[in-house]
């Protein structure tokens, strides 16, 4: 029918599972070189393809950083979310996620400020809302003040 043309995208559809691959590669290659010393084609090269490639799993290299961030986030959330509401409960299940993936901790603190303000508020970095829930248990748990 005429009009009704739509360009069809070329190769392979993404694979979700792609991504996690391409924000581990990308995640890995931040710690060890910092965020301002990796460009989009190491991150490919790593993964055995190309730049041009690699844009059809993120949209950017700032997309990357905030889906690492986000994963390292996620990790500590779970770990909140099956923890009890007492704050030693919350307190070991922190530590226990923060050591299973010290490498996205690190990434955190180091790569963090090099993360967009829009970004930044999106994956509500420093304040996960699993934090509120375990506030909000600890205080009716601690203990009284002598």
């Amino acid at each position: 029918m005429p009009g009704t043309y739509a360009p069809r995208r070329r190769g392979r559809p993404p694979i979700p599972e792609r991504r996690d691959q391409v924000v581990r590669a990308a995640a890995r290659l931040f710690q060890r070189r910092g965020y301002p010393m990796v460009a989009m084609k190491d991150v490919a090269a790593s993964l055995g393809i190309t730049a041009s490639a690699l844009y059809r799993h993120c949209d950017s290299k700032n997309d990357l950083l905030h889906a690492a961030i986000t994963s390292g986030l996620d990790v500590v959330e779970e770990a909140l979310r099956e923890a009890g509401e007492s704050l030693d409960d919350a307190l070991r299940a922190a530590a226990g996620a923060a050591v299973a993936r010290e490498d996205l901790w690190i990434l955190v603190r180091r790569e963090l400020r090099h993360l967009a303000p829009r970004s930044a508020r999106r994956s509500g970095s420093g304040s996960p809302r699993s934090w509120a829930r375990c506030r909000s248990g600890w205080r009716t748990s601690a203990p009284a003040r002598p």
